[in-house]
């Protein structure tokens, strides 16, 4: 667990982690969008002074939604101001349904 090892040796996590491929499956807490990407904020445990949680950052075209199980890859980057972030860059959306509108001529 990400905020485990935070917790038990912050330096030996930062050594681990920062600019690494990461990949992390959990429930999306939070999305945000733009044209130029989604923002998907991960629930995970978070630990005051020593883990804030994850933070990735996806295409604009992709579709998640909060209370969905993802699998995220991306490059790590660890961010020391405040509680610790580790953000992942450029991730990609491994697994999870990616939210899909219905097709249009469906019947119900």
């Amino acid at each position: 667990m990400l905020a485990a090892e935070f917790l038990k040796d912050q330096a030996a996590a930062i050594a681990r982690f920062d600019q690494q491929m990461v990949q992390v499956k959990r429930v999306v807490l939070d999305v945000s969008s733009d044209p130029a990407f989604t923002t998907v904020v991960l629930d995970v445990p978070v630990i005051a002074g020593t883990f804030g949680g994850v933070v990735a950052n996806l295409g604009p075209k992709v579709k998640v939604k909060k209370g969905q199980v993802v699998t995220l890859l991306g490059s790590a980057d660890v961010d020391l101001g405040g509680d610790t972030l580790l953000l992942l860059a450029k991730a990609e959306l491994v697994s999870g349904t990616p939210v899909a509108k219905a097709p249009a001529n469906s019947k119900r």
